[in-house]
């Protein structure tokens, strides 16, 4: 028989992944899991490492670093901490490793979580310029090129591990809002590199027709290809060739017509055999209510090229 897991207090909508122990601490409290003097204990322990690691890295006491730079290491501290309670098996369980636990141990293991995922973005990096795919979209190239690996030439772990360097223009399909530091940019890597993976699935010249023609040069060319190969197998083509006339717009209509976006979702996702729970099934449901309010019109104009 198999053993009923208790159910957390703490659910996964109580925690912010940017400001994890911060929710933590705000979520036992609510739930009554934490003792107001637990978190005064637990905060002035938190207060005790900044000290520590002011002195660390600058050779200073706290009261002697400027209130920026203090409350910038405290907040990568914080972060830290949190990489690895994320990886207890539930908010309750890490509530208590926090509780249980010295905060210089909990930071420690941060540590080693944050150069694991650095390592990781440094594979996905090679592996994503390698890949990248030739077009006019200078974002795109730029973050492929050069964003990612200037993340991982600027990255400051010990001081800064919440950051993720300037901003990365080129936005990937499915944005990352919940997440900071290399959380953040391993996330983002990962998409980028599904991404690409699946515009080299088409010849180049098939690519070039729509990537090149269509207005809107900054926008994610993986959405541009997904889009009308997602339109092609509406019209009852093969993926050979992404071309799409008028009379296959014709086609889309005739057929899909009646169908809402969840039925036209479940079509793409059988026509183009979609692995539920794939990167491109969570891509999908957009794509599909795209193509849903462009069906109601008759017109696929800036949504898909028509030749």
């Amino acid at each position: 028989m198999n053993t009923l897991q208790k159910r957390s207090l703490i659910t996964p909508e109580m925690l912010d992944g940017k400001a994890y122990v911060e929710s933590l601490l705000e979520a036992g409290l609510e739930t009554g899991l934490l003792r107001d003097t637990e978190h005064a204990r637990i905060q002035y322990d938190l207060l005790e490492l900044l000290a520590v690691r002011l002195e660390t890295l600058y050779g200073k006491r706290t009261d002697s670093v400027p209130e920026e730079i203090a409350s910038e290491v405290f907040e990568s501290l914080l972060y830290t901490i949190g990489v690895f309670l994320k990886s207890a098996e539930s908010g309750d369980a890490a509530l208590k490793l926090l509780t249980d636990l010295p905060p210089e141990f909990l930071y420690q293991k941060g540590l080693r979580v944050i150069q694991i995922l650095v390592r990781d973005v440094r594979v996905l990096a090679g592996e994503i310029f390698a890949s990248r795919i030739p077009c006019k979209n200078g974002f795109y190239h730029t973050a492929t090129t050069k964003e990612l690996y200037d993340f991982l030439r600027t990255y400051r772990p010990r001081s800064h591990a919440h950051e993720y360097g300037k901003f990365i223009y080129y936005a990937t399909a499915l944005p990352c809002r919940d997440l900071a530091g290399v959380e953040y940019i391993r996330r983002y890597a990962t998409a980028l590199l599904w991404e690409n993976r699946f515009c080299a699935l088409f010849p180049a010249e098939e690519r070039e027709k729509v990537l090149n023609t269509l207005p809107g040069r900054t926008e994610n060319i993986f959405l541009l290809l997904f889009k009308q190969a997602c339109g092609r197998v509406l019209a009852g083509k093969d993926l050979s060739s992404l071309s799409f006339t008028a009379e296959d717009g014709e086609t889309v209509c005739l057929l899909h017509g009646s169908k809402g976006e969840q039925a036209l979702t479940a079509d793409l996702a059988q026509a183009l055999q979609i692995p539920a729970g794939s990167y491109l099934a969570e891509c999908l449901p957009a794509v599909a209510k795209e193509l849903t309010a462009a069906i109601k019109r008759g017109s696929f104009q800036n949504v898909l090229k028509v030749e």
